[in-house]
């Protein structure tokens, strides 16, 4: 009788928790918007199990050469630097993995410098702003208002000296000018000149306003409290007298600001109830 011995083989399958989609790195940094010359540490994430991985970084596909733990710190970053790693793995089983880590891009910036200068007529002043490297603005006018448009106008109704400023910001530093001294010696109440006065009625209004002057005015402005052109009405130099509708406009403190043939402005404040 023969007999038959069955023999039985056994294949392990793979370890399928190294293939190269489970090293895939990934990098972090402590900061992307930085000031010029900040420290950023870039660190890179790996397998638990992986006991000797190596990482090469590179700044700008710029291998560096001192950079091949899995963290470094670097602070020779310019604006719009790229990030990214090289990871190999050193199991036993995945010898020959590796993978490149995602790319993070840093923003640098340049500290700001405010700086601005203005235009004024009949109290009205326009501010320019000439600020390097500037995100943000904060005007502070001296008299309580305050603006954080880049270049706002606004008008002075009181008789004073006020002193103005300007921040300026970006993630980076804020910067804030010199204060400029605008002395206001006629309130806008009492504008006028030898030719022409400005005179406003119903003060307050409340559907409608007439504008009355004594001079060739051919533009009438309006003006909100904060500086912001409301409206610009046209007429015609034969009439002296001009009717507004202030029906639509909120409650609060209006400038009117009327301005003749030669460029002469003259203003007047009124209330709307």
């Amino acid at each position: 009788m023969k007999k038959y011995f069955l023999l039985w083989f056994v294949f392990a399958a793979p370890f399928c928790n190294d293939t190269f989609a489970q090293i895939a790195d990934t990098i972090s940094a402590s900061a992307t918007n930085i000031c010029a010359g900040s420290t950023v540490i870039i660190r890179a994430t790996h397998l638990p199990h992986d006991t000797n991985p190596t990482f090469q970084f590179f700044v700008n596909h710029v291998s560096l050469q001192n950079a091949t733990t899995d963290s470094f710190i670097y602070s020779m970053f310019n604006n719009g630097d790229s990030v990214k790693c090289f990871y190999r793995s050193h199991n036993l089983h995945s010898a020959n993995d590796s993978a490149m880590s995602n790319t993070i891009h840093v923003a640098v910036a340049i500290p700001p410098v405010a700086k601005f200068g203005f235009t004024d007529s009949a109290n009205v002043y326009k501010f320019t702003d000439s600020s390097t490297n500037a995100q943000n603005h904060y005007w502070i006018f001296g008299d309580g208002d305050t603006s954080s448009q880049i270049n706002p106008t606004h008008i002075y109704s009181p008789i004073g000296i006020f002193m103005v400023q300007l921040m300026v910001s970006n993630f980076c530093k804020t910067d804030t000018s010199n204060a400029v001294t605008i002395t206001i010696s006629t309130g806008v109440n009492n504008l006028q000149n030898e030719n022409a006065k400005l005179q406003v009625y119903p003060n307050p209004a409340h559907e409608s306003l007439v504008v009355s002057h004594k001079s060739q005015v051919n533009t009438i402005q309006v003006y909100d409290v904060i500086g912001r052109k409301i409206s610009t009405n046209w007429i015609p130099l034969t009439t002296y007298d001009l009717r507004l509708d202030t029906n639509n406009l909120p409650s609060g403190i209006y400038f009117i600001k009327a301005t003749n043939m030669a460029g002469n402005s003259y203003t007047a404040k009124f209330v709307k109830e």
